[in-house]
């Protein structure tokens, strides 16, 4: 497979603020297209993924 880093344009950009719409409460998206591509935004949406479901994030 060859792997590339998204594109971001003036109108992926404005996509990106409707992924939301797309899950629903069986269904949710993350990764780290949802943001600038960066391993940090991966794990920032995957937890809000998580967060929809009722899950959280606790510290040890």
């Amino acid at each position: 497979m060859t792997y590339t880093h998204p594109i971001y344009t003036p109108e992926s950009v404005a996509a990106q603020r409707r992924l939301p719409e797309l899950g629903d409460n069986r269904v949710r998206f993350a990764g780290a297209y949802h943001g600038w591509g960066f391993h940090e935004d991966g794990c920032a949406f995957g937890l809000r993924a998580a967060e929809a479901f009722g899950a959280g994030w606790t510290s040890p």
